[in-house]
């Protein structure tokens, strides 16, 4: 592909958006295994980044982000729970790489975004939909087909050929090339003709690839197909199109990609001003991509030049370390933790500790702890540790704990609390005096309370506004990886000067009473409660929501009656031409992307429309069983039948409490069928 750096001009606007997924895989297959001195695995990262380094060059994107799947479970399961049923999980060579991945990006400061139950797909056609009117060229960066079916005038799709950096482009014209006159507007009936065995998406059985191009041919739609299958030559083929039409209609839903993902950012947010020269090539030096290391220039972009000075707030201060710089942090078995806590407890005032934890998980997982004193630091990594190893940490912690001679500095006591119970690494009980506990969140959120929840990033930089985090530990902390226990050592490290400003913060707004009489004390009260958690009659639930489904079910074959015809509900474009074209109903609101079909403007139609109202009440009950009975049922503990939500204290300007994953604030009261979830609550 040419580059396209010579032809750019200043008017000229750009989005490109890659699926981080797809490209990864890729890249681990296309790049013969790598790894460090250190046996960290990097094959995939070095194709990645050379893809990256590539793309900008050719491109110059004035706007970029990187989509990413997130997790395994997505949406299209509730219509198919086979789908993508056969795909082997990622090897153990590549699943590290992920987070390296995304360290990679935050080093050339490219957003990435996921979403719970969505797809990258999904992400990416929703931008792609959003900024094709107001971008010269929307280019589509990944080696999955069913992106063809984005291709527009401006959209355009680009796949490897062969190799991982050498793309093909795929504009309109191309595509019906590749599928013998079958243009994007028809790839997903291809799909669901032909089904797609790498999602496991069926199709109907024994049609493949050309009989499917032949039968779109012959005509316009799938759906006319199947409704005129008796035309197609072939016996054997007309009953398979008779028989199967419906899972021909099911495997269509499931290859259709999703374009109205609310998202956190618009295309037009997604500007990007480059990256500093200095920070990827540390990140590559410590990759040990040193070929890539020589190549880092400063990026032009299309509309200016970004020198690649790094600004102030990237620049690291002296009481951090960088990230290549990781070894310089010590990291030990779990079992020296008592030893050096004794050792610590003597030498130091002040003590910061920094739980290493997937906060979402319930199921006891900690990866290790980060202590900093006034003058030594360490990391304690969970790998290997025996049961006496945890049974001596258990009752060095105690210890600590009820230790007053010695603050103890945490961000978020309560989660360490909760986690290291959950986890058998503690068994102090509460309440914990507030004079021997400095919690870093409360303190912070108290004197900032108009700021919301603050990260631990935050709470170190509010204190010690002259030295914050450095760049790189920032984006550790944010969104973990290799160098995240380096990271939080340093941060413990800050932590540690930061306690004493945010005890004078405390004192100088008045504010001590407050955290030692309310906030503290509640802190307690909280965590007893998330590890109890509320018992869920799991029976119940379900039974609701067999009947909320039997309801969805009846609705759904109503509003297709009144509608004369089958289509998405759940689709805004299907139902807006319902609405708005075929009934005649006056379209209040329009967006880009063609009719709105909110909320506001179906309550604003529905006094004019049982229609409108059926749908309303469709959308209710989809809420319903999607939301809180499927919701809740996800993450019910089977062998206790309670569900233990994480209350958050320091959220709201007001000071009322927020509950969260699951929240249990929000369980509907209006409707009957909502008052009977809450009768599932016992």
């Amino acid at each position: 592909m040419e580059s396209n750096q010579q032809s750019s001009t200043q008017d000229r606007r750009v989005l490109l958006l890659m699926d981080g997924n797809s490209v990864l895989y890729r890249a681990f297959y296309g790049v013969p295994l790598l790894s460090t001195s250190k046996g960290v695995y990097t094959n995939a990262v070095y194709g990645f980044a050379q893809v990256i380094v590539k793309l900008l060059d050719d491109f110059c994107p004035t706007h970029i982000a990187v989509a990413f799947d997130k997790g395994k479970v997505t949406f299209r399961h509730e219509m198919f729970p086979e789908y993508k049923g056969k795909r082997e999980s990622a090897p153990d060579e590549l699943v590290g790489q992920f987070a390296l991945a995304r360290e990679l990006l935050a080093h050339f400061r490219i957003p990435m975004l996921e979403q719970d139950l969505i797809e990258a797909d999904d992400i990416i056609g929703t931008l792609a939909t959003e900024a094709e009117a107001d971008f010269d060229e929307v280019a589509l960066i990944s080696g999955d087909k069913d992106l063809f079916q984005l291709v527009r005038d401006r959209v355009v799709v680009y796949m490897p050929r062969k190799g991982i950096t050498d793309l093909e482009r795929y504009d309109a014209d191309a595509v019906r090339g590749r599928y013998d006159g079958v243009g994007p507007e028809r790839i997903t009936d291809l799909k669901g003709l032909m089904g797609d065995a790498s999602d496991n998406i069926p199709g109907i059985p024994g049609v493949g690839e050309k009989t499917a191009i032949k039968l779109l041919r012959q005509f316009s739609s799938m759906e006319e197909a199947l409704t005129r299958f008796d035309e197609v030559s072939g016996k054997k083929l007309q009953e398979r199109l008779r028989d199967h039409g419906d899972l021909a209609r099911l495997s269509k839903r499931l290859a259709t990609i999703k374009c109205d993902v609310e998202l956190p950012l618009a295309a037009n947010d997604l500007r990007y001003e480059g990256y500093v020269v200095d920070n990827v090539k540390a990140f590559f030096k410590a990759m040990e991509f040193r070929t890539l290391a020589e190549r880092v220039k400063p990026w032009r972009a299309a509309d200016g030049v970004t020198d690649g000075s790094a600004p102030a707030s990237d620049s690291p201060t002296a009481e951090t370390l960088a990230v290549e710089d990781a070894a310089l942090v010590p990291t030990q078995p779990l079992g020296e933790l008592p030893g050096w806590l004794n050792t610590a407890r003597a030498a130091s005032g002040s003590l910061a500790v920094l739980l290493d934890s997937d906060g979402s998980d319930q199921n006891g997982l900690i990866r290790g702890l980060a202590l900093a004193g006034t003058s030594a630091a360490a990391y304690f990594t969970a790998d290997g540790a025996t049961a006496d190893d945890l049974a001596a940490v258990r009752e060095s912690l105690r210890h600590l704990l009820q230790d007053e001679g010695v603050e103890k500095v945490f961000y978020d006591f309560k989660a360490f609390f909760v986690a290291g119970k959950r986890a058998g690494w503690l068994d102090t009980a509460l309440p914990i005096p507030s004079h021997g506990v400095l919690d870093a969140l409360l303190a912070t959120y108290l004197v900032h309370a108009s700021e919301g929840e603050p990260s631990l990033v935050d709470a170190i930089g509010a204190a010690l506004s002259e030295r914050g985090v450095a760049e790189a530990d920032r984006v550790a902390l944010d969104k973990g990886g290799a160098n995240l226990s380096a990271a939080l050592v340093r941060a413990a490290r800050l932590l540690v000067a930061a306690a004493a400003p945010m005890r004078r913060a405390l004192d100088e707004y008045t504010l001590t009473p407050l955290y030692e009489q309310v906030e503290w004390p509640l802190v307690g009260v909280l965590a007893e409660m998330e590890l109890y958690g509320v018992r869920l009659d799991v029976a119940r639930l379900e039974a609701i929501g067999e009947g909320l489904r039997g309801g969805i079910e009846r609705l759904t074959q109503t509003i297709h009656e009144q509608a004369g015809t089958e289509f998405n509900i759940n689709s805004t474009k299907q139902l807006g031409e319902v609405l708005f074209e075929k009934m005649h109903l006056p379209p209040l609101k329009k967006t880009k992307t063609g009719y709105s079909t909110s909320a506001d403007v179906l309550e604003k139609l529905a006094p004019q429309s049982d229609f409108v109202r059926l749908i309303l009440e469709y959308r209710q009950l989809s809420k319903l069983q999607s939301t809180y009975v499927e919701g809740l049922l996800k993450v019910v503990r089977r062998q206790t039948s309670r569900i233990h939500t994480s209350f958050r204290q320091a959220m709201t300007v007001t000071g009322r409490l927020s509950s969260m994953e699951p929240n249990l604030q929000n369980i509907p009261i209006r409707m009957e069928e909502g008052r009977r979830l809450r009768q599932a609550f016992v």
